[in-house]
């Protein structure tokens, strides 16, 4: 069923030709069709469409991270984090939240490829990220520095 404009929603894909975009999971039948149910395949991301009608990715469903009762889009955190001037790259993902001792529950942990070697103080929403002050070794590729940012 589509959604209004504007409104977040997932991507489904269909061809009018039959498995053009995807012939199945290996060896895994059940999943094959859940991921193409009514003919959609359902890709798994998170999209919407604009007055225009461009789709913008927003995110993959499989990416949110469960982080003390709230579900934390990480492509949000590392698009608000790529923002900053200072910020090359940025990869959010979780990690166990070992001290409040659930299984279920997560922190979000943020790796960050920095240009300079600054201290980066970088708030996202309800997050407080704070760049470790260590300078790591220096990335051979390129002139860039990279850091962990603790998000609590």
């Amino acid at each position: 069923m589509p959604v209004p404009t504007n409104t977040p929603g997932h991507i489904l894909v269909r061809s009018t030709r039959p498995n053009a975009f995807f012939q199945g999971y290996f060896k895994a039948p059940e999943q094959t069709l859940s991921a193409t149910a009514n003919f959609w395949l359902h890709t798994s991301d998170l999209g919407r469409v604009n007055d225009d009608g461009n789709l913008f990715f927003l995110g993959r469903v499989k990416d949110v991270i469960r982080r003390r009762g709230e579900n934390v889009n990480a492509f949000e955190v590392e698009e608000e984090l790529l923002r900053h001037p200072e910020v090359v790259t940025a990869a959010a993902f979780a990690v166990r939240a070992v001290e409040l001792g659930a299984e279920t529950e997560d922190e979000v942990k943020v790796a960050v490829v920095r240009k300079s070697s600054i201290v980066l103080r970088i708030s996202y929403s309800r997050l407080h990220c704070t760049a470790l002050s260590a300078r790591p070794p220096n990335n051979p590729r390129n002139n860039t520095d990279s850091a962990i940012c603790s998000c609590r």
